[in-house]
């Protein structure tokens, strides 16, 4: 069974008689598979003078084969019947009239992964997702059917470059929109009266529990909830019921059913009923949400009129107004708990002078932009405010120390440290940062908000970075200061060490490179983390001498090395202030110099926002390090900029896949199609790819099969000493990998 349609090209004037060679209609076999929609002719009409013919299943289309002429195509929809493609493919291959029809398989990417690594090697096959983008597959058929025939090989060309460029830039900012609606949604239904519960449909684990199913439901803050089953929330008839109904809510034949819960403690004035939906659309697509409502709507009714719940109408924030309800409740908690939790205080410097110099709309803008980066960077369980014109605010609930609010503060702080597009224009802003910790700096709300408020203002004031208030409302902390002038002593007598973590080629398993972290463990508050002294460095003035002693100390390990036989490449991080440094080049010319390691064996990893920052500067530093022989590679790739079009101006020899992508292969989801798009497009420009946060085999193999070139992360090795590196890599750094 088979239909046959024909496509004229739409850039053909109908008056004008194509050429000769253009006339001659293509054929293409496009064969369905059971369960799936058929094969969709939108697929190929973006291909000039076709003839298509679908099939519904795999015999059809051979007993077609074996009666007509080789078709230039056959793309075949993979669906459930992968061992049935299989020994089709295996069949075309091996029949000589075949020899130059090209084969398209067409799966999501979970099972055309498994299709991938049978076939590998397999001339002249290649593998596509429809639903990645029919955009991206229209060109992917296109461009295939201008290849010459037989030679299975993609084409490498600049639109196609663009194409898949565009496909993976909108696939990463799409991500990113999600996440920052679905963080924004979970803190919108922290502030609900009824208790929410998400649970998967497949697995019916736990995706996301608000804080009134938490208290509902006696779920302790500690407990994570993703081992949550929904089973657990619901009484033997509730579970019945749902049981019952599950192929009625799947469907949508019904919207939702109430079932009985397991309140905390059967206490009656906890909602024993709750109402169970499925949803089968965003934000929670293939989820069932169960909603407690309050014990009575006349109670709600009454509290709600007494509050007033707002939110700014630019950011879509909470206000001052509810921030402060809001603390009220954290700070009562805390008291009669005897908790502590903290708050944070960002004041803006420059929005006066975006209103005054490009409107009041580009401001908003800038101000939105401000508070979806708070929002994104603060975790789900954190409050994030508009207090006023230039003020945003952090509160940080759930007992949390100074030292966990400290790292918290010093992440958002770093992620605020950027440049904001307004108006096609690049910006860069100065903030204040003010920090209070209850009850270190009062056991008062109203107390503690001016604290850090005042702290801000002398922040921004003098330019002193993140300041602590204190009781006497505006002073520095005095650890803080310490802390500084700890760490230029440690910078400057080498108190300070470099551990390495591996990077390892999947090809051979051969360990090919490290890359340089530093450590500093205080002579009296112990080890402090990395990302806590790195961003004190910077707000210091210390992070060039930070990077020069990192510079230094791993060029002298590379030198050791190779010196034994072990030539590895070592890869230090440089930030965007390190590009500003106009005697950088140099102090990295005389260091390789003076222990006389090849320039080849020194790596510089960049992020692409550090890289953004200052293009021009950075185009220039990076091309006098690549002429001297030293690589760069881009660092924590997709979290930044998101586009490799640009990389093609920049010498760049190795790109790493953030972690964020990685760590969700194997998970349903656009990663898959991220993931792959890179490594094919890195490839055609011939960039090195590298995994990093690689964690388990399942992981390894999903890449090995991607043609990801090298691999780091947990499964490899924790970042070690270099000693214990060494004696890691004599054992075979990669033996466990099977």
């Amino acid at each position: 069974m088979s239909s046959e349609l024909a496509f004229q090209s739409p850039v053909i004037p109908a008056n004008v008689d194509p050429p000769a060679a253009e006339s001659t209609a293509r054929t293409i076999y496009a064969v369905g598979a059971p369960h799936c929609a058929p094969p969709s002719p939108h697929w190929f009409s973006m291909v000039s003078r076709l003839r298509l013919t679908v099939f519904a299943d795999l015999p059809s289309c051979q007993a077609a084969l074996s009666r007509e002429d080789a078709p230039r195509m056959l793309a075949v929809l993979v669906g459930m019947q992968v061992d049935e493609v299989v020994n089709f493919v295996y069949l075309i291959r091996s029949d000589a009239a075949l020899a130059n029809t090209r084969l398209l398989l067409l799966a999501q990417e979970d099972r055309l992964i498994e299709v991938m690594s049978i076939l590998r090697g397999v001339a002249g096959v290649d593998f596509a997702s429809p639903a990645s983008s029919p955009e991206f597959l229209q060109q992917r058929i296109a461009h295939l059917l201008e290849e010459p025939a037989g030679t299975g090989e993609t084409s490498d060309s600049s639109l196609r470059i663009q194409i898949v460029d565009s496909v993976m830039s909108r696939l990463i900012n799409s991500r990113r929109r999600i996440e920052s609606d679905l963080t924004r949604l979970q803190h919108v239904l922290d502030l609900t009266q009824s208790a929410v519960a998400v649970f998967d449909q497949q697995s019916e684990t736990c995706l996301y529990l608000n804080q009134q199913a938490s208290t509902v439901y006696d779920i302790a803050e500690n407990e994570h909830y993703s081992a949550l089953r929904l089973a657990d929330l619901l009484t033997p008839s509730g579970l019945v019921r749902f049981t019952d109904h599950q192929p009625q809510l799947i469907s949508g034949e019904l919207a939702s059913i109430e079932v009985f819960t397991n309140a905390a403690g059967g206490q009656s004035a906890k909602p024993p009923v709750a109402q169970l939906s499925c949803f089968n659309n965003d934000p929670f697509s293939g989820a069932y949400v169960l909603r407690a409502l309050p014990p009575t709507t006349e109670s709600l009714t009454e509290d709600a009129s007494r509050q007033v719940i707002g939110h700014d109408p630019i950011t879509g924030l909470p206000d001052r107004a509810l921030f402060v309800q809001q603390l009220a409740k954290v700070a009562s908690v805390a008291k009669a708990e005897a908790g502590c939790f903290g708050l944070m205080v960002v004041d803006v410097d420059d929005i006066k002078q975006v209103n005054d110099g490009l409107g009041y709309a580009a401001g908003n803008d800038l101000l939105r932009q401000i508070g979806e980066i708070l929002l994104i960077t603060a975790d789900p369980t954190d409050l994030v405010a508009r207090l006023g014109d230039d003020d945003f605010a952090v509160l940080f609930p759930g007992n949390q120390s100074q030292k966990m609010v400290g790292i918290k503060v010093d992440k958002i702080a770093r992620a605020i440290q950027r440049q904001f597009i307004v108006e096609e224009q690049k910006l860069e802003i100065s903030t204040g940062i003010g920090v209070a910790h209850w009850p270190a700096h009062g056991d008062d709300d109203q107390v503690i908000l001016r604290h850090a408020e005042l702290a801000a203002s002398l922040s921004k004031r003098d330019g002193l970075g993140v300041v602590d208030g204190d009781q006497q409302l505006g002073q520095i902390n005095h650890d803080q200061l310490t802390l500084r002038a700890d760490l230029r002593e440690a910078i400057l007598t080498d108190q300070l060490f470099l551990h390495y973590q591996p990077k390892v080629k999947i090809s051979d398993r051969q360990c090919i490179g490290t890359e340089a972290l530093v450590r500093w463990v205080h002579p009296e508050q112990g080890f402090i983390p990395p990302d806590q002294f790195v961003a004190l460095a910077e707000r210091a003035g210390l992070i060039k001498d930070l990077t020069r002693w990192v510079i230094a100390e791993a060029v002298r390990q590379a030198a050791r090395w190779q010196s034994v036989g072990k030539p590895l490449r070592v890869a230090v991080n440089l930030s965007a202030r390190n590009l500003q440094e106009p005697d950088l080049v140099d102090f990295v010319k005389q260091t390789l110099q003076d222990h006389q390691l090849p320039a080849r064996l020194l790596q510089f990893e960049l992020t692409e926002s550090d890289m953004m920052a200052n293009p021009t500067t950075a185009i220039q530093v990076i091309e006098e390090l690549h002429e001297f022989g030293v690589e760069i590679s881009v660092d924590d790739y997709g979290t930044g900029y998101s586009s490799l079009a640009y990389l093609k101006k920049l010498r760049i020899s190795e790109l790493k896949i953030d972690r964020s992508f990685i760590s969700q292969l194997n998970c349903a989801g656009d990663d898959m199609v991220i993931v792959h798009s890179t490594i094919t497009m890195a490839h055609q420009l011939g960039i090195r790819v590298v995994a990093e946060g690689v964690e388990d085999q399942e992981i390894w193999d999903l890449l090995d099969v991607l043609e990801c070139d090298i691999v780091q992360g947990y499964f490899i090795s924790r970042p070690v000493s270099a000693d214990d590196l060494t004696v890691a890599l004599e054992a075979g750094i990669a033996s466990h990998v099977s």
